[in-house]
């Protein structure tokens, strides 16, 4: 399942902004969906005043700003039609562009003769951890009640006790427990490997087994849920491609492996999950660290250091190198297309 994930914010969510143009409304549009807003503008001579009317529920703090843009731009096609003045309530970063906005943030925007415009944006709520951990739940139960319609669906069609059910989530996401190189809360995925943004829900409902309610604690990766249906479906899986979770379940021990890469990340990292330890390698850097599950599953205290690691998580290392190098030497760079990369710009995989 895609959902939840940010951007947080599920189908039933208000718009937050209205835009004003010389006094009349221009719309209402949403923020928190983070999509890129296309929207008509007719200008008329002379001064032209655009005021953006920004309603955030969760302010990081009373002064804040309250929203946030990646793509803030006028589209004339024609000349006489000056650059939009950013006046009070606007701040932009000028080494990447992000324009940040507060309530009633003032845009103006000369033209010589009346002209139609287009207005292009796109750009986010800045709200609190608070914020996005009660957004993040909200995602969830949506998730929830769109599972109770689809075993509804199933149940009416007579298909609940012969259909083989697997429900998970494509990866976790970190709601502040870390903090970010830029000194923030980290909200979100792609950059770490830490237990937050590996740990995703997997539920299994298997027609077959005489087994209801049963919690396992063994450990599983995605890989796994392709084995798990190709052994139902009764074909065989090849080299690495997990294991059935139908079966006996796993030693407590099993090597767990796990990647993100850049152009999305920051830095390629690798790591390796053998209990009770999780070793982490950022190879750009020089950097190895690792994690004592036994006493810290929330995995907080990197035990790794100018003098290597603790000698018991030593053996690991080797087979977390070896993995690495054969990642990277195949790893190749892609180009992709215009759409593509609005998507995952919209992700959040991309900036």
């Amino acid at each position: 399942l895609f959902r939840p994930h940010d951007p947080y914010a599920p189908p039933d969510t208000p718009d937050d902004l209205d835009l004003v143009l010389n006094g009349g409304p221009i719309g209402s549009y949403s923020l928190a969906k983070y999509t890129t807003v296309d929207v008509p503008l007719a200008l008329r001579r002379g001064r032209n005043t655009l005021v953006w009317k920004i309603r955030n529920l969760f302010p990081a703090r009373p002064d804040a700003f309250l929203a946030r843009f990646d793509r803030l731009e006028i589209l004339s096609g024609t000349s006489g039609v000056g650059q939009p003045v950013f006046g009070p309530g606007w701040e932009v970063r000028t080494e990447d562009g992000i324009h940040f906005a507060k309530e009633g943030a003032v845009m103006t925007i000369e033209a010589a003769e009346p002209r139609s415009v287009r207005l292009v944006f796109r750009g986010r709520p800045v709200w609190s951890v608070e914020g996005v951990r009660a957004m993040y739940r909200r995602e969830v139960e949506f998730l929830d009640r769109e599972l109770d319609r689809l075993w509804a669906k199933l149940d009416e069609l007579a298909l609940w006790d012969t259909t083989l059910v697997v429900v998970a989530g494509d990866h976790g996401e970190g709601l502040g427990e870390f903090v970010s190189a830029a000194g923030e809360p980290h909200i979100g995925h792609i950059h770490y490997l830490y237990a937050y943004y590996l740990r995703v829900p997997l539920i299994i409902v298997d027609p077959e087994s005489g087994a209801r309610g049963l919690v396992r604690d063994d450990p599983a990766v995605l890989l796994d849920v392709f084995s798990t249906v190709a052994e139902r479906a009764g074909f065989r899986t090849g080299r690495r491609q997990g294991r059935s979770l139908l079966g006996p379940p796993a030693p407590p021990d099993r090597d767990l492996f796990s990647a993100t890469f850049r152009p999305e990340a920051a830095h390629d990292k690798f790591a390796l999950r053998r209990f009770p330890w999780h070793l982490i390698l950022t190879p750009g850097q020089g950097k190895l660290e690792a994690y004592d599950l036994r006493s810290d599953p929330e995995e907080y205290r990197n035990l790794g250091g100018p003098d290597g690691i603790p000698g018991e998580a030593r053996p690991l290392q080797p087979i977390l190198e070896e993995r690495a190098r054969e990642i990277l030497f195949k790893k190749t760079e892609i180009r992709i297309d215009k759409k593509a990369e609005d998507m995952l710009r919209a992700l959040g995989y991309i900036k």
